[in-house]
């Protein structure tokens, strides 16, 4: 027969055997969370390596250069005197119409003049009146304002995230893209790192004023039409 002290024996050991069974387990689920966090921070560094060579503009090479200066320099004309070459004389009627007609090339060459620059002066005074009525202040929705989270309650954060929405606003407004801007365009003009501009883009799309599309060039971000509507 199995005493007592024995069954109890016994029951100690099968609890030893739990407790380093528990503390295994509890051990391998750290190890599977800590390399779960590093996949995610290595994908999303990958990410911002992929971004950030899209947005450097590489020189060109200086190859072309040299073939251009070889090609204009193989192509250049010889110049000519014209005060020694010497004309045969032609009658007065001649020379009279011939004056006549160097009298009015002048004429006709400054009404061109003119009527050029003043075609610049009005291109350019359009340019200016479309730029003076692109808006520069972003005027926010109460309610939006509520949600959004406390580290961009700064004065220096809410200038960030207005200078995106206006960015994409003035773009919108002067037709210059159609379909969105891509990330890199955004980087450029918010002088932003990427991964800084792309949490803020996160934010907004949480806050429903922005969308993001998937194009072959990438991810395209525009306004939504209701935001657009309710600022203008």
């Amino acid at each position: 027969m199995v005493t007592e002290d024995a069954l109890i024996e016994q029951f100690r050991q099968f609890t030893d055997g739990m407790k380093d069974l528990h503390k295994q387990v509890v051990n391998l689920t750290r190890v599977h969370d800590s390399i779960h966090e590093f996949n995610i921070s290595f994908g999303t560094f990958q990410t911002s390596i992929h971004l950030q060579q899209e947005c450097l503009a590489h020189p060109e090479k200086t190859c072309k250069k040299s073939s251009l200066l070889l090609e204009s320099v193989v192509n250049a004309k010889p110049e000519i005197n014209t005060s020694d070459i010497i004309l045969p004389v032609v009658n007065q009627r001649a020379d009279n119409k011939s004056k006549k007609r160097q009298n009015t090339a002048p004429v006709k060459s400054n009404l061109k003049k003119r009527k050029r620059t003043a075609t610049a002066s009005q291109q350019k005074r359009n340019e200016a009146s479309s730029q003076t009525s692109l808006s520069k202040v972003w005027t926010w929705d109460k309610s939006t304002r509520k949600k959004i989270p406390k580290k961009y309650h700064s004065k220096d954060e809410m200038d960030k995230l207005e200078t995106l929405l206006l960015y994409l606003r003035n773009r919108a407004a002067g037709r210059n893209t159609v379909n969105g801007l891509t990330i890199a365009d955004l980087v450029r003009h918010s002088s932003m790192s990427v991964i800084r501009c792309k949490e803020m883009l996160q934010t907004l799309m949480k806050l429903e004023l922005i969308t993001r599309k998937k194009e072959k060039s990438g991810f395209l971000y525009s306004l939504r039409s209701n935001t657009v509507a309710n600022t203008l």
